[in-house]
């Protein structure tokens, strides 16, 4: 019994569900494989050839999938800067500083708005983000993110897109969710985490 082939062509399967390793492998014991099979009482080149291909083809598949997510992912991280930024300077009532940030036609008035509904849920703790989005619309750069911004008495879901404007990436729109949980002041808010990546160029 050739055991390299039939492991090459079992690995060659799972890597079809796991990322990158298993196809690995079914090309090495596949290699293997092909070279025991030079004795014919043992066989399984069939088998060796089989695991080869299918770990080939799983590798191709996730670098199809992980590449693309990976480049939207480190993409995404100053635009998580920028909001991150924005979010605390209203909360911390430093419209001034917002205004650095914001897109020329986000408005004075918007911003201060916004300051003031955020300090209603209490300290500023932290933003999460639970996903982004990048997209061209009318020839026009954007990012899509959203997240919860954690106060110490509630937390704010928030939709928040961003345009480049004059080379630069500005903050275009604040979306503030009216479904406000509230949760005990007591507890920590949760650490900042990455999120799963988005589809992206």
């Amino acid at each position: 019994m050739n055991i390299p082939a039939v492991v090459s062509l079992v690995l060659g399967f799972v890597g079809f569900c796991l990322p990158m390793l298993p196809g690995l492998l079914a090309m090495i014991f596949g290699y293997f494989g092909i070279k025991r099979s030079r004795d014919e009482t043992v066989g399984g080149r069939g088998s060796a050839i089989a695991g080869i291909v299918l770990g080939l083809l799983s590798i191709v598949l996730w670098l199809a999938i992980l590449v693309p997510m990976t480049t939207t992912w480190l993409r995404s991280r100053p635009q998580e800067a920028l909001a991150r930024q924005f979010i605390a300077d209203l909360s911390h009532r430093d419209i001034e500083s917002a205004s650095k940030l914001a897109a020329v036609t986000f408005g004075w008035d918007h911003m201060q708005e916004l300051s003031d509904r955020l300090n209603t849920y209490g300290e500023f703790k932290s933003v999460n983000f639970r996903g982004y989005v990048y997209s061209v619309v009318n020839n026009i750069e954007q990012w899509t993110l959203t997240g919860d911004a954690y106060y110490a008495k509630d937390y704010a879901p928030f939709t928040l897109i961003t345009v480049r404007q004059e080379g630069q990436w500005r903050v275009y729109r604040l979306h503030l969710s009216r479904k406000v949980k509230a949760i005990d002041a007591a507890e920590p808010a949760p650490s900042i985490a990455p999120t799963r990546p988005a589809s992206g160029p």
